[in-house]
């Protein structure tokens, strides 16, 4: 009893040692009456634990389990009363439920006497090896044997309360419990006689109803399947059956922005599933349409991955062991598990597939009118019109007639997911009839009208405004795209320009998917309905062009979609206009540049006009023209590092840039190669090697992979690069080799710094590389650059020295070095220190690098900018350089003992903490005895540098400097002058 009460695995082994133990012979008689009263205690008893009333309730099921019927008899109706005492039933913790249920349906069973009902259904061999192996699998009869003698049987009173028990349990909350529930249904059933086991069937069948929540109908769905696989459900009983599981398979009832029913539908293809090994081939057979079109559709078209697998196996098992399912072999082979899984290529492939079988080509389109269409899911919506349009191809009569009335009629409701589907199953279905007929001659006109005056009639009934009009505006939107591409004919121009001034709203609208719909539409509206030679279309190009210098960024990114996607005619007839707009929205001013999309969207729009552009015969001449214009902009983006609260959005324009970049030196190199001169390249190759080293993994390879393609452009090589053979055996194509890593794209990049022309970019990289926060990054790239400078010879380590502080000191052209770049240089070089990387140069006497450095650091110091990781690094670094000999480590001293006593109380401490580390370590640098150390190692340890007065603070400061013959520091008082 004591390891019943346990909240381990003792309590299940108990369960099992008490249920062996009580049901033995010379056990029975003295013990288990005692061990029933105090099962019932536990049970009853409010104070109990949740572990004591589980391990009584485990152990009294284990027993009514494994003991003789006779034996367990007489302990059932108290044991039961004592459990409907105990509301068990309704206890919060699932697993009581579950005993619960267990506890009354082996109840129930010992109550009735152990056999195989009669009367059941009797397929015959249930066997497929059999089935497929018989050679007359006609003579395989269904029997109903029934005896007389078993109606009469006498049923416990007791019993009809422990049915109505797990009739109710099949409503429980939790599906483990509703699933122990129907199986104890199930297998008291077998016990019944056929009139007990009718009113079974029917109680179950009266929770599939719409007045029933979808627990019940769960419940109900797994009785009727528990039922079925044990013969139980006969075939009169297949009438009311069959509809109430096709209504199963299709229930979903939105929830907020959710829907329950996927494991109501997951059910009702069990319960399918079982009916291929419940009934005969005959009795089947007249449901065998309904329910294979009912299970097709949930396998092709379910929201749910485990809806569509199981619809398909239950699809699987009735073709295999009914054989009476059309078309069942080939349908098997491509809905199939693996088909199935993926939602796109079920909706788009699997269903076109099923639907060239006329047996279910009208179910399925029926199917997405009535469930899909108007589902509550977008996405889903969206595959179900294309789904749609693919499916009017196979038979495009049936659009005009039943089709496009109903879908209109959709379009008037006021359900927003109604009219959203309406207007983009419309459109999809217009498409698929242009591929094999003409719409304007197969439509009619009249329904052509309506279709084309569809989206005039929703804004002027002002369905284009309000909540959720974004989703009706998106339909909008592909809807005029699908009009443009099917050539359908508009002789009314206003109703065009009232297409295109919704498409320039939705433009500007804040909504991303909004704004890729409006630009996907621009560019077939003015291929179909516009010249490029006409007024108002040089009208309409200087109005998107002026848009691009609009103070709303929304603007900016909307029109630089719709300048990329027109069509190419038009925009070769206005390049200069829309390249020279484009160009200056890429530029960074004080109003835009927090606006990185907005400059990120016009690269991606100049790429778009290069690439439409640059394949004509007639147009390459305009982009060979406008080339350098180009190149100078796309390098001016890549090197963009703007931040803000989001961090660094630059990183949107950047690799954008890097993209557009690779596009156009491939292409020039294919048409005109001689603009790819020395200098351009060497800018060129410049901007990717920096990026090669940038911070962020997404660009760092990126950059990588580019700079790969150009050095192995087969065809056409890329012309002017530097150190062409020397980067061509850096960068080959390796399969272990991942540029998107640390370890793998530093350990090459860090090669450039050995050469001329890339070593500032790769430099100013790696620096503000090792100066970051992300712990693995800095780590890769300090280690590989310390690496490096211990194996390059004296002359060049010199060199990268001189380098590092020309580029901290801004004195390199090539590095425009901000108030960002300072600091991670400052933090790099700390940490370079740290690692060893400048030990050559710190041991020298009166070393000009570190002097160098200290000269820095003090104009670091006095910045107002960086904040406490700045100060940091400053004391950081001061007490690597106080190990120089010579004056550098005596100034380096001096400058630690201001900052002993600077205005900031945190900075003192850490200044004071780190002397001591210093002390320790580089003690016989200083020249004085050990006991002034110690002195001074005493008062760093015992005072309170953080004390307010800085006037004490200062008294013991000068105490350190005289102990250690350092220059005291001499207060400069600012006096102002009056005049």
């Amino acid at each position: 009893m004591t390891y019943l009460s346990s909240g381990d695995a003792c309590r299940d082994m108990a369960t099992v040692l008490a249920s062996r133990l009580f049901i033995r012979s010379d056990v029975k008689e003295s013990h288990l009456p005692i061990f029933l009263d105090w099962v019932k205690l536990k049970i009853s008893d409010e104070k109990a634990t949740r572990w004591e009333r589980l391990g009584a309730m485990s152990s009294i099921a284990a027993i009514f389990k494994a003991a003789r019927r006779e034996d367990a008899q007489k302990f059932v109706e108290e044991i039961f009363e004592c459990l409907k005492l105990s509301k068990c039933k309704s206890d919060s913790l699932r697993l009581t439920r579950k005993y619960y249920m267990k506890i009354v349906q082996r109840a129930g069973l010992t109550l009735l006497k152990v056999r195989i009902a009669a009367w059941r259904y009797d397929r015959g061999t249930r066997s497929l090896e059999q089935n497929l192996l018989s050679t007359e699998p006609h003579k395989i009869e269904t029997k109903y044997v029934q005896i007389a003698e078993e109606d009469d049987d006498e049923i416990p009173p007791l019993l009809e309360d422990i049915i109505q028990e797990l009739i109710e349990g099949l409503k429980d909350t939790d599906i483990i419990v509703r699933y122990s529930a129907a199986k104890g249904v199930g297998r008291i059933t077998g016990r019944l006689s056929k009139t007990y086991g009718n009113e079974v069937v029917n109680a179950v069948l009266s929770m599939l109803s719409p007045e029933e929540n979808d627990n019940a109908w769960h419940g109900g769905c797994l009785a009727l399947a528990e039922l079925g696989r044990r013969g139980l459900l006969l075939s009169e009983n297949l009438p009311l059956v069959v509809p109430a599981v096709i209504k199963a398979l299709v229930y979903d009832e939105p929830k907020g922005y959710t829907s329950v029913g996927s494991h109501i539908r997951d059910a009702a293809c069990y319960v399918c599933w079982s009916f291929a090994r419940a009934f005969s081939t005959n009795d089947i057979q007249p449901y065998v349409e309904e329910i294979a079109g009912a299970l097709l559709a949930v396998a092709c078209y379910d929201r749910e991955l485990t809806c569509r697998r199981a619809a398909s196996a239950a699809f699987q098992e009735n073709v295999g062991r009914q054989g009476k399912f059309p078309h069942g072999i080939d349908i098997v082979t491509a809905a199939d598990y693996f088909s199935v899984g993926m939602r796109n290529n079920a909706y788009l492939e699997v269903s076109i597939f099923i639907a060239q079988y006329k047996e279910y080509d009208k179910l399925l389109i029926k199917h997405l009118l009535e469930k899909k269409i108007v589902h509550w899911d977008t996405s889903i919506r969206e595959l179900a019109a294309m789904a749609l349009g693919r499916l009017v191809k196979l038979k495009p009569s049936t659009a005009k007639e039943s089709i496009f009335p109903e879908l209109l009629l959709l379009t008037e409701t006021s359900n927003i997911n109604k009219r959203h589907g309406g207007v983009m199953a419309i459109g999809e279905v217009l498409s698929g009839i242009s591929e094999t007929l003409d719409p304007n001659v197969e439509l009619g006109e009249e329904l052509l009208e309506k279709i084309i005056n569809l989206v005039l009639n929703l804004k002027n009934h002002g369905k284009l405004k309000g909540i959720s009009s974004e989703l009706v505006k998106m339909a909008c939107c592909h809807l005029i795209k699908l009009i443009s591409t099917s050539n359908i004919i508009v002789k009314d121009k206003q109703i065009i320009d009232e297409w295109r001034l919704l498409l320039e709203d939705c433009l500007s609208n804040e909504m991303l998917d909004l704004r890729n719909k409006a630009a996907q539409a621009i560019c077939p509206l003015f291929e179909k309905y516009y010249t490029p030679d006409s007024s108002d279309t040089g009208t309409i190009i200087n109005t998107y062009v002026q848009k691009l210098s609009s103070n709303h960024m929304m603007e900016r990114i909307g029109y630089s979609l719709a300048l990329g996607s027109l069509p190419s005619s038009f925009m070769n007839n206005y390049i200069v206009l829309i390249l020279k707009g484009l160009i200056d929205c890429t530029k960074i001013t004080r109003l835009t540049i927090k606006w990185a999309e907005s400059r990120k969207d016009a690269v991606i729009a100049i790429t778009k006009i290069w690439s439409k552009l640059i394949y004509i015969p007639s147009y390459v001449d305009n982009c060979i023209k406008h080339s350098n214009a180009v190149l100078h902009c796309l390098l001016d983006c890549a090197l963009e590092y703007t931040m803000d609260h989001r961090g660094d959005v630059g990183v949107w324009v950047r690799e954008a840039a890097i993209n557009s970049l690779e596009v156009v030196v491939l292409d020039l190199t294919d048409i005109q190669p001689n603009i790819l001169d020395e200098n351009t390249m060497k800018q060129i190759m410049c901007a990717l090697v920096r990026q090669g080293v940038d911070r962020i993994d997404k660009i760092r390879g990126l950059s990588c992979m580019v700079l790969t393609k150009l050095l192995h452009k087969k065809k056409n090589i890329v012309p002017n690069i530097a150190h062409r053979n020397e980067l061509e055996i850096m960068f080959r194509k390796k399969d272990s080799f991942n540029w998107f890593t640390e370890s793998d794209s530093f350990s090459v990049m860090v090669k450039f710094l050995s050469m001329p022309e890339y070593k500032y970019p790769v430099l100013v990289g790696l620096l503000v590389c090792i100066g970051g926060v992300s712990e693995s990054l800095v780590k890769e790239a300090c280690h590989n650059f310390s690496q490096h400078m211990k194996s390059i010879a004296n002359d060049e380590f010199e060199n990268l020295c001189n380098d590092i502080i020309a580029v901290w000191g801004g004195k390199v052209a090539e590095v425009d070095a901000d108030e960002r770049i300072h600091q991670c240089i400052l933090m790099s070089i700390e940490r370079l220190a740290t690692a060893g990387a400048f030990k050559d140069q710190f041991e020298r006497n009166e070393s000009e690098f570190a002097a160098n450095i200290l000269t820095l650091v003090k104009k670091e110091a006095v910045s107002s900018k960086g904040g406490s990781s700045k100060l940091t690094s400053c004391v950081e670094l001061l007490c690597h350089i106080v190990q120089v000999p010579g004056q550098v480590g005596i100034r380096s001293m001096t400058q630690l003992s201001i900052f002993l006593a600077h205005r900031f109380a945190w900075l003192r401490k850490v200044v004071a903490a780190r002397l001591v580390e210093v002390l320790i370590v580089y003690s016989d640098r200083f020249g004085v005895s050990d006991e002034n150390i110690n002195k001074v190692v005493e008062l760093l340890e015992e005072f309170d540098w953080q004390d307010s007065s800085v006037e004490k603070v200062r008294t013991e400061r000068n105490k350190i400097c005289g102990l250690l013959n350092v220059p005291i520091p001499k207060v400069i008082v600012k006096t102002n002058n009056l005049h």
